[in-house]
Order: C-alpha cells, then structure tokens, then sequence
C-alpha cells in the first residue's frame, strides 16, 4: 500500500514516520516541503492515502480545489494525531477526512487502521460519536451559489468579518434584506452559519489565485 507523508507529518512525528517506512506492508513516500514537490510525488506515487496533520486541515480544505484540478488519482485522507478528541473528528469530517488515526497506539495498530482505511473497511463515519452528533456537512465539497453580484458582495464582507448592519449600508440594502440574502445563501450550500459561508467563500478566493498563478507560470 502506497503512503505520501505530509511534511508537517515529517517534522512533528519523524519517529513514527521512520517505522512507518520499515512496516512489510506499506511504500512510503515523503516528499520535500512545498506545495509543488508534493504535487509531483503525488503524480508520480498516486498513492491510497495520504497523512497530514492537524495544524494543517484548513490548508488542506482550501487546497482541495486545486488538487483535484491536477488529476491526481482518488486517495484517502487522514488527519494523525497523539491527542484524539471528539473536536477533531468534527473538524477532519467537515473538511472532508476520511479518518482521524492516534499514532500514540503501538506502530502495528497504526499499520492495521491505516490498510484499514485504504480497503474502505474503517472511516469517520463508522465513529460511534455520530449517535450523538450530526454528521458535519463536507466543505471541501460544498459551494457557495449566489443568486447575483449583489449575493456575492455580501459574502465578501460577512468573510471580512462585518455585521449585517455595516454591510447593509456599504451595498445600498436594509438590513433586513441583507439578513434574508444572508439567510437564502445558507440553505442553498445546506450550511448551519455565518462562519461556514465565510470560510467556502476564503476556500473559493484561495482557489481562483492559486489557478491565476498556474495560469501565469505556465504561460
């Protein structure tokens, strides 16, 4: 089974990273820091999963556009952790995880829950913590849709952090009609709040410069 290691996995976790490459069952792949050398053992291994760290789920939510704009083969996505809670599994399930895996266990358990993972046999979703929780929406998939520019400037400030009212009287709208758009916005995405609209909006953003830039370079 193939394994590209994060570089933030590298730097937090090298012990596990070192028995991780001395286990039969696995070929693991540590590419150099960046984003481009990571793309490019991506291509070149298409690996089954790939590890990162918690620190770096966000980035890895606003990078998820670009990445699957590079064709990269499908792959399985895990979070590794020695500090397991019910928290992170809600922030790994929304930004699109497939699994959240604590590496304090013994290295054989590890080994097992990751080919478990690969083979479709254990996932977020199978956490008994969902009796209690609803499933979070996936953001790295969601989209905002916007009804008009108008729809699409108001997104803008809520991202920039403004209240209704400070919006209301930089697009020429009420208030009232600002909280409606707002409020329209959610239930088209299925999002619960004002912070999920804000943060596929940054996602979005990030996803258009690092496109331009690709554009620019490639040129």
């Amino acid at each position: 089974m193939k394994i590209v290691v994060g570089h933030s996995v590298q730097e937090a976790h090298s012990s596990m990273c070192h028995e991780l490459s001395r286990a039969e069952d696995l070929e693991v792949s540590c590419p150099e820091p960046g984003y481009g050398a990571f793309v490019r053992c991506m291509r070149e291994i298409q690996p089954e999963i790939v590890l990162t760290t918690e620190p770096q789920i966000a980035v890895a939510t606003l990078a998820l556009p670009q990445l699957e704009d590079e064709c990269l083969a499908p792959h399985k996505r895990i979070v590794v952790t020695t500090s397991f809670s019910p928290m992170l599994l809600v922030v790994a399930a929304q930004a699109g995880f497939d699994e959240v895996i604590d590496i304090s266990q013994p290295i054989e358990t590890v080994v097992t829950q990751l080919i478990g993972v690969a083979r479709g046999n254990r996932s977020l979703r199978s956490n008994p913590i969902w009796k209690l929780l609803d499933y979070p929406l996936d953001l790295s998939h969601a989209e905002v849709i916007y009804g008009d520019k108008t729809d699409e400037q108001i997104v803008a400030l809520v991202a920039a952090g403004l209240s209704d009212r400070e919006i209301a009287d930089l697009v020429y709208l009420s208030c009232q009609t600002v909280r409606n758009r707002v409020s329209k916005l959610l239930e088209g995405c299925g999002l619960r709040n004002r912070t999920q609209l804000a943060l596929l909006y940054t996602r979005s953003q990030y996803a258009r410069i690092v496109r331009l830039n690709t554009e620019i370079t490639t040129s």
